[in-house]
């Protein structure tokens, strides 16, 4: 339908309304526009928008949908679509409106970059490259396409490439904050080639809010600490988990509690509760998934790429596929959401093969294509004991760093939306410490189906523990996989460039250079009984 005076200003009000966070009267027009013009695409598309500002998935879905009944072939609502699909853990939905996409060949910079944004969001990040570069190709000086692409470059190990793209970014946009935190990750900085004063001055520039702050505070805090300036580089960092923790309503008690009450229910003896339907099956023999789990930062992605490196073995990424089949058939089953703490419970009432077979089609067609995979979603420590419940034939690995390097490589990221508990020093070894009498707690219900690796052994005897891992696995050994660093398969998370590099030891003991002002974690840590 072909937008005309009077529609397309009415049309141009609504948008502005929804940026101004105006939901009611946006909500309001909306609503009588879909009356009075309940077949034009347009109208619904104003519902998509108002969907994404509002964070209603359900409100995207609908109006994608309706859209693609009155135009099948409309890229915009397959994109949105997908990417609705992507936040909802349906990857096998995304991926199939990702590849329709694509044979409708989109030829705009915009749907471009969408449409590689939407493969991004499948853990196709090598599919993504290229609709990133040709976006950037048609629009060759627009900052976000060029920052959407270095991000890709990224993934795939062109590291090089994409700091001269990010470089780009901030010559067109100086006030881009996401630019110089990825900027800062992407090398070891030196006292010839740095930023920090650029940083410095994009913290004083009046237009940067406290959310870019952050970034900043970040950024300026990983080049000075690579130019050893551990002083300054601290100063910075406590700068930004605080200006972070207090932009947060997060209180680690919650979550401590959620951790005890697995500890107290998900023993032996609740683990093999069974539900009464009779026609239940035990549980869901599958041996493909290998689950590498762990606290952020204590070397998960350096033993997926090791195990991934075998001929028979598949690098699934971060899935997300079996917490979601769990939640799911919680609620299905009891017919309401429930609250973490009542979901621990709840979750020993699941059918186990149920339960397995959900998670095994959530992965695909991801996976499949392998004898086994590797799922290397850190939080399904929390889940240990279903999977083992659900999944026998599965193996599990979960890696263990030296509590103080542990705590302090996880101060020093910035995550997005997750892991709140890292940006408080007592936050973090009150959780820590719930962390270490969860995982002691696996290893006496879990036995040998649980491989514990030991950050520190792995760095300093590489061939051995790697030996010890596959073998866990039920792999043979093969030689690449002292070579992992040669993968070039994408790596979508903050190791992205420590992994395509041999396994070095500079990370161990790196605390020490910030003895005194780690103190009151050193403390914590020895009142919570993890140091002595």
């Amino acid at each position: 339908m072909c937008l005309q005076g009077a529609n397309l200003d009415q049309y141009k009000l609504i948008r502005q309304a929804i940026l101004n966070g105006k939901n009611q009267v946006a909500s309001k027009e909306i609503e009588q526009l879909l009356i009075d013009r309940p077949e034009d695409k347009e109208v619904w598309r104003l519902l998509a928008e108002f969907g994404e500002r509002v964070y209603r998935r359900d409100i995207c879905s609908q109006a994608y949908k309706k859209i693609l009944e009155l135009d099948q072939n409309d890229l915009h609502a397959i994109i949105g679509l997908g990417m609705v699909e992507v936040h909802r853990g349906n990857r096998a939905a995304a991926l199939g409106l990702a590849e329709r996409a694509l044979k409708l060949s989109p030829s705009s910079p915009w749907l471009l970059d969408g449409l590689a944004t939407l493969f991004t969001g499948c853990d196709e990040a090598s599919r993504a490259l290229a609709l990133f570069e040709n976006a950037a190709r048609l629009l060759p000086d627009n900052p976000a396409i060029l920052y959407n692409l270095a991000t890709s470059q990224r993934m795939n190990g062109q590291f090089i490439e994409a700091e001269d793209r990010l470089n780009q970014v901030i010559k067109l946009r100086p006030q881009d904050a996401d630019a110089y935190y990825v900027r800062a990750s992407l090398r070891q900085q030196t006292l010839e080639n740095n930023h920090v004063d650029e940083i410095k001055t994009a913290i004083n520039r009046k237009d940067i809010n406290v959310k870019d702050k952050i970034k900043l505070y970040f950024a300026a805090a990983k080049e000075l600490e690579d130019l050893e300036d551990y002083s300054q580089s601290f100063q910075y960092l406590e700068k930004g988990c605080d200006l972070q923790r207090n932009s947060m309503d997060y209180d680690a008690l919650g979550d401590v509690e959620t951790i005890d009450k697995i500890i107290t229910h998900h023993n032996v003896e609740g683990l093999s509760i069974n539900n009464s339907n009779s026609n239940e099956k035990s549980s869901y023999e599958n041996s493909e998934p290998i689950f590498v789990f762990g606290l952020p930062r204590s070397g998960t992605t350096l033993v997926e790429r090791i195990i991934a490196s075998h001929s028979q073995v598949f690098a699934a990424g971060e899935l997300n596929a079996f917490p979601q089949a769990a939640v799911n058939l919680v609620n299905i089953r009891e017919g309401r959401h429930f609250s973490k703490q009542e979901f621990v419970q709840q979750s020993l009432h699941i059918d186990p093969f149920e339960l397995g077979k959900a998670y095994l089609a959530g992965t695909r067609p991801q996976t499949g294509h392998t004898p086994h995979f590797v799922d290397k979603l850190p939080l399904n420590y929390l889940y240990a004991g279903l999977i083992r419940r659900a999944l026998p034939n599965a193996k599990m690995i979960v890696l263990i760093r030296e509590p103080m390097d542990s705590c302090y490589a996880m101060y020093k990221m910035l995550f997005t939306g997750a892991y709140p508990f890292t940006y408080n020093l007592r936050d973090l070894a009150l959780y820590y410490s719930a962390w270490r009498r969860l995982i002691k707690h696996w290893q006496k219900v879990l036995g040998n189906a649980l491989l514990v690796v030991k950050y520190e052994e792995l760095v300093n005897h590489q061939e051995t523990i790697s030996r010890r891992i596959l073998d866990h696995c039920g792999l043979s050994w093969e030689e690449q996989c002292l070579h992992f660093y040669q993968n070039d398969a994408t790596v979508t998370t903050a190791s992205a460039c420590q992994v395509r590099s041999p396994i070095y030891g500079t990370s161990v003991g790196k605390w020490r250079n910030y003895e005194k002002e780690l103190q009151p974690l050193k403390l914590e840590l020895t009142k919570h009984g993890v140091l002595q």
